[in-house]
């Protein structure tokens, strides 16, 4: 099904599926698929990260959702300073 939710304030194009409804949450796995482009999405606007800066911490990290999520926000400090 498809439904307009917002993300960050704007609002978009969610996709539910049987897992999940996205971009609302990930999986409970605490996995972040790597070829999954809206858990990608979702991953950089949660963090303050881009899209493609979360898809380079995915690749070196691996699809452990907290490792990467701190590495996410560990990014977005140092550019902060």
């Amino acid at each position: 099904a498809l439904r307009i939710t917002e993300l960050s304030g704007k609002p978009v194009l969610c996709v539910e599926t049987h897992m999940v409804s996205f971009p609302d949450a990930l999986p409970q796995t605490g996995e972040i698929a790597s070829t999954d482009v809206l858990q990608v999405e979702a991953l950089a606007a949660r963090t303050g990260i881009s899209g493609d800066e979360a898809q380079a911490l995915i690749d070196r990290l691996g699809t452990d959702r907290v490792a990467i999520e701190q590495a996410a926000r560990g990014l977005k400090a140092k550019r902060g300073r």
